[in-house]
């Protein structure tokens, strides 16, 4: 995506590097997919010159994550989903998540 972006931009690697204050060669490692090489303020930093919103998403194993998060409140969920599910409910929980904080 950020040689796509950079391309369409008509911006050089050497452009983008002087817009982030990184070396040419960040902007590079990042174009072949290589950032695990890359320190996280470098990928900001070319992801901000270029306009491109940067975050990143732990997931492990859907919604079972929230719940080793907040375990109090998922045992308040399951209580109260059993006791539905006993009075003849059909109770489906639903995961939502803020991205945001």
């Amino acid at each position: 995506m950020i040689r796509a972006i950079r391309m369409e931009l008509r911006f050089r690697q050497v452009d983008v590097a002087r817009l982030a204050g990184v070396d040419q060669k960040v902007v590079s490692l990042l174009e072949r997919g290589q950032v695990i090489r890359v320190s996280m303020r470098g990928l900001r930093a070319v992801c901000s010159a270029l306009d491109i919103s940067c975050g990143i998403d732990l997931r492990w194993n859907g919604g079972i994550a929230d719940r080793l998060i907040d375990r109090g409140h998922a045992a308040i969920v399951e209580l109260v989903l059993s006791e539905l599910r006993l009075a003849g409910w059909e109770a489906i929980p639903e995961f939502t998540f803020n991205h945001f904080g």
